[in-house]
C-alpha cells in the first residue's frame, strides 16, 4: 500500500514498508515522511561572502532622537552598555538593545556595541558578556585577530573605521525607527573627524533592517580638508569564527578618482580598503546595501521509526537541514486534506498520547521565523 502528497516544492512518495507500519494490539500507526511547505526563515546559514552588495545614490536622513552616546570630545571609546553613556576603555558589557533580533550570517543578536572610530559590533542579551569588542586594532576591525576568543560576538560592521574623533557639535547617537516587522536600527555619527585634524566634518549611519536583515551603510557630508595625506578606511562586514578572519565582506578601491565610492569591487581579504581623500569621498546621499541570500528550504525528516516505551509509542526522526521545528500532524484519512495539527516542538522525538489505533501521522520540517 502506498500513499503520495503533492507538496508545492516537491513530491515525496513513501509506504508502511518503507517507513513502518507497526502493530501493538489493536491498533496500527502508519508514518509518512512528508514535506509539505516551506516557511522561509532569516535563520538559515549564510556565510557573509554570499551576501549580496548594491551601491545606489538616494538621500541622507538624519535622525535627532534615540540615545546620545559620548560627547564632543570622544575619542576611541568604547560604548558597551546603556549605564555609562560616556564610553570608555572596556570592551564587554551588557549591550545596547537593538529593539528587534537581527540575524546575522545565520546567527540571530539583539544588541549591539558601539566604537567611537566608525563601526559596532553585535551581541546576544542571552551571553555574559553579551558583547566583546576585544580588539588588536580598534582602527581597522574586521581583520584583527582578538586576544581573546569571542566566538559569536566577533560579528562587526564597520560604516567607515578610521582613527576618528570628535569634535564641537559632534556625536553619536542610537535609534529604532518605524513599526515591527520593519524597524530599523541606526547608529549615527555626526560631525566626526579624523584624528587632531581640523575642517574635518563626516556624518555616516549604519543601519540594520528588521525582517530582510539587510545592512544599510548611508553617507551624507563629507568635508576633508585639502592637503591632508590619503586616508584607508575599513567598510563592510565580518562574523565568526572569531580566529584568522575567515568569513567577512569588505569594500576596496585605490582609485583616486571623484566618483570611486560609488563604484568599489569586493575585497579579496578581511584587510581590505577603501582610499579617502578630499575629493575621493563618499557621495552625499551614498547608501552601501549588503544583503543575505535567499535562506535555505528545511529538507523533509528521515529516519523516521516508532519505538515502544513505558510512556507509550514514540515518534523517532533524525534532524533535519535548515530546520529548527517539526511539527507532528495526525489524520485518519492520509488520501484527504484533513489533517491535525498535534503538537509543534524543537526535538526529534513525540510520544503518541491516546487513542492511536488506525492513525496516520506525517512530520513536517519547518524554519521558524
Amino acid at each position: 500500500m502506498q500513499w503520495s502528497y503533492l507538496s508545492s516544492r516537491s513530491v515525496i512518495f513513501s509506504s508502511a514498508k518503507r517507513f513502518g507500519a507497526h502493530s501493538f494490539g489493536r491498533g496500527v500507526v502508519f508514518l509518512l515522511a512528508i514535506l509539505l511547505f516551506t516557511l522561509s526563515s532569516p535563520g538559515a546559514i549564510a556565510a557573509l561572502g554570499d551576501y549580496s552588495f548594491s551601491s545606489e545614490l538616494g538621500s541622507y536622513q538624519e535622525i535627532n532622537g534615540g540615545t546620545v552616546f559620548g560627547s564632543q570630545t570622544t575619542d576611541n571609546q568604547y560604548f558597551v552598555n546603556t549605564t555609562n553613556l560616556s564610553g570608555g576603555t572596556t570592551t564587554t558589557g551588557s549591550g545596547i538593545p537593538i529593539g528587534f533580533d537581527f540575524v546575522f550570517s545565520g546567527i540571530r543578536y539583539d544588541l549591539i556595541g558601539i566604537n567611537a572610530n566608525g563601526w559596532i559590533s553585535l551581541g546576544q542579551s542571552a551571553m555574559t558578556p553579551a558583547v566583546n569588542m576585544t580588539s588588536t586594532n580598534a582602527y581597522q576591525p574586521l581583520d584583527n585577530t582578538p586576544t581573546t576568543d569571542s566566538g559569536i560576538l566577533i560579528a562587526r560592521i564597520a560604516g567607515f573605521a578610521d582613527n576618528l574623533q570628535a569634535q564641537s557639535n559632534a556625536s553619536i547617537r542610537m535609534q529604532t525607527v518605524g513599526e515591527a516587522p520593519n524597524r530599523i536600527g541606526i547608529v549615527q555619527w555626526k560631525g566626526y573627524r579624523i584624528f587632531n585634524l581640523n575642517n574635518n566634518n563626516f556624518n555616516f549611519q549604519i543601519q540594520l533592517h528588521e525582517s530582510t536583515n539587510k545592512i544599510r551603510i548611508a553617507y551624507g557630508t563629507f568635508s576633508f580638508i585639502e592637503g591632508v595625506s590619503d586616508r584607508y578606511v575599513q567598510v563592510g562586514l565580518r562574523g565568526h569564527p572569531s580566529g584568522t578572519a575567515s568569513n567577512f565582506s569588505t569594500r576596496f578601491s585605490d582609485s583616486g578618482h571623484t566618483i570611486a565610492w560609488q563604484n568599489t569591487s569586493p575585497g579579496v581579504t578581511a584587510s581590505a580598503n577603501v582610499r579617502f581623500r578630499q575629493f575621493t569621498r563618499p557621495a552625499n546621499g551614498l547608501i552601501f546595501t549588503f544583503s543575505p541570500p535567499p535562506p535555505n528550504p528545511p529538507q523533509p525528516v528521515t529516519s523516521l521509526a516508532i519505538v515502544g516505551s513505558p510512556e507509550g509509542l514514540v515518534l523517532q526522526w533524525d534532524p533535519a537541514l535548515y530546520a529548527d521545528l517539526y511539527q507532528i500532524c495526525s489524520t485518519d484519512d492520509p488520501y484527504g486534506d484533513d489533517w491535525d495539527i498535534e503538537a509543534a516542538i524543537d526535538g526529534t522525538n513525540w510520544i503518541i498520547l491516546g487513542d492511536h489505533r488506525s492513525k496516520f501521522y506525517r512530520i513536517i520540517s519547518i524554519q521558524s521565523d
